[in-house]
């Protein structure tokens, strides 16, 4: 796993290897207490999708639908406990 900064990088990028942001948004946001693109990013290490062409039902906000919430919520929550369900049927954890 690693954080790869890169200075003008737009957006970001993550998956089983780490995360890629903008060096300047990650120093600038590194006291905040949600640092909305790194946690979006650490979704997709989890293996967890975006949400650019749908949203589930009854659901308008969370971190893995980009631009929707600058904080992780009960919804994407539940997202990562699925995967945990699956993951740990499949391989008997």
């Amino acid at each position: 796993m690693s954080l790869w900064l890169t200075a003008g990088f737009r957006g970001g990028a993550g998956g089983d290897w780490g995360q890629r942001m903008a060096s300047e948004y990650f120093t600038g946001a590194v006291n905040n207490n949600d640092i909305t693109i790194y946690l979006h990013e650490v979704g997709h290490t989890f293996g967890l999708d975006d949400f650019y062409d749908w949203t589930p039902t009854g659901q308008c906000c969370f971190i893995m639908k980009a631009g929707s919430s600058p904080v992780i919520t009960t919804f994407d929550a539940w997202m990562l406990r699925d995967w945990w369900r699956h993951l740990k049927s499949r391989y008997g954890l």
